[in-house]
């Protein structure tokens, strides 16, 4: 989910991924008919149709169930005028992202960088939580990999067994933490 403020974890994190640069509320007005966290093919259409740049950067989010905040590789719209936009469908319901700029980075293809996580308060559990979503998707890319047609998740033998070790972190997440 966005944050509701900027923390001082976040802006560590964002001090983290990219130096100098301050995140900022952007709202987010999807496209119809577009897939779901698609920005780096949808942008580019929209440009061609519309005008505009293509802003590459971090959208920041926190996993209250994970007890974590995240950095994931994305990019907004900046219209011709200035306005700048995250014109990409999410998974949920958002009305605005907060958006790290990067302009140091390049889109080079799919799932090229890992999101960048950190826990909000220091626990070993939630390291753990985060080390064990940068395994997944370092299994998600290798080449024994399919996709479930129905969940779109990747599929291996490593990874379902990751899968069930992520399982077992959310539970006990909850458990040390409530719910959420």
């Amino acid at each position: 989910m966005t944050p509701h403020s900027i923390t001082s974890k976040i802006l560590e994190l964002c001090n983290a991924v990219c130096p100098g640069q301050k995140p900022v509320y952007i709202p987010v007005d999807p496209l119809p008919n577009q897939k779901v966290n698609d920005c780096f093919r949808i942008i580019p259409k929209h440009i061609d149709a519309h005008g505009g740049k293509q802003i590459i950067g971090w959208a920041i989010w926190e996993s209250i169930e994970f007890m974590i905040i995240e950095a994931e590789f994305h990019a907004i719209w900046r219209s011709p005028t200035g306005e700048q936009v995250d014109i990409s469908p999410k998974d949920a319901a958002v009305k605005r992202v907060l958006f790290l700029p990067d302009p140091s980075r390049k889109y080079e293809g799919p799932q090229v960088l890992d999101n960048i996580r950190h826990p909000m308060i220091d626990d070993p559990l939630l390291k753990e939580v985060c080390i064990i979503f940068h395994n997944i998707h370092i299994a998600s890319n290798e080449p024994d990999v399919t996709y479930d047609a129905e969940t779109g998740l990747a599929v291996s033998p490593k990874l379902l067994m990751m899968y069930y070790k992520m399982e077992q972190l959310r539970m006990a997440v909850r458990q040390r933490y409530g719910n959420h």
